[in-house]
């Protein structure tokens, strides 16, 4: 019961479920008791100095047993489900849930069971009416020092883009995005210079400060790995709505195009100060 009841908030918290955690249990639970009331009679017998070297070994065996036992079971990392999107009214649920259960098997009641499918109804209409009035397309840029990372979500799938020739997929920034976009599937692709996206077409600029003129009618520019520009010149040519730069520039670079972009009176977003850029659409 204390594993049921602390289950919700574990998974909402840490996002991972261990799959063994019952048979864990079923082992070491009968064992604590035993091991906790023979710890405080080793105890008790050191104060008195009559404690025997036997018990000692004896003792010192069977928690090494348990610590081999727990070891074992820690190994089996594919019984550990990861990178689970359990929100906080999902967690609110599960012990709603959990709390109506209990009452209708401690007192047999019908209208334990008519309040329990209530909640769940609810639940179901809530969480249908969100998905349905939700945008599940979103292109966001992540802040990575000294690369550059980038994402196109389309429903519960992720493409991922970065500067680098190897993408790791197991970066924390990859994995919290997919939890709390709830995605499903994940891809890779090389990162290109320009997006169409709507509502917002994006210009990417890098270190050879090189752009396709036909791009003139990005209204976002991203800057990354620090391109030596005028960008008083960029901003007076293709007039931006809006200048991004990422964690793959040099900070000096950085500080100069702040300065720009307020005499301009362009937005601006760095994500080493704002976080990722996300455009949803």
């Amino acid at each position: 019961s204390a594993q049921i009841g602390v289950l919700p908030i574990s998974v909402y918290y840490f996002h991972q479920f261990p799959g063994l955690f019952f048979i864990t249990n079923l082992v070491l639970i009968p064992c604590l008791g035993f091991v906790l009331g023979f710890g405080f009679l080793v105890m008790i017998l050191s104060l008195f100095n009559v404690l025997h070297e036997t018990v000692v070994q004896w003792y010192s065996m069977v928690i090494s047993l348990i610590n081999k036992f727990v070891s074992v079971i820690s190994g089996y990392e594919a019984m550990v489900f990861k990178n689970i999107s359990f929100d906080r009214e999902q967690m609110l649920f599960s012990y709603t849930l959990i709390i109506m259960a209990y009452c209708f098997f401690s007192y047999w009641k019908s209208k334990y069971i008519i309040q329990l499918l209530t909640v769940v109804l609810l639940f179901q209409g809530g969480k249908i009416l969100a998905h349905r009035d939700s945008r599940d397309n979103a292109f966001v840029i992540f802040h990575k020092s000294r690369h550059s990372l980038l994402g196109l979500k389309s429903q519960d799938e992720l493409v991922v883009m970065a500067s680098s020739e190897e993408i790791n997929l197991e970066d924390p920034r990859i994995i919290d995005f997919q939890i709390g976009e709830k995605i499903k599937s994940i891809k890779k692709e090389s990162l290109m210079n320009y997006y169409e996206l709507p509502f917002s077409n994006l210009l990417i600029i890098d270190s050879t400060a090189a752009y396709d003129p036909s791009s003139a009618f990005a209204r976002t520019i991203m800057l990354r790995d620090s391109p030596k520009i005028n960008l008083n010149r960029l901003i007076d040519s293709l007039k931006p709505e809006l200048v991004i730069w990422d964690g793959s520039n040099y900070l000096s670079y950085q500080k100069r195009w702040a300065q720009t972009c307020r005499a301009k009176k362009i937005p601006f977003h760095p994500t080493g100060e704002k976080g990722a850029y996300i455009i949803r659409f």
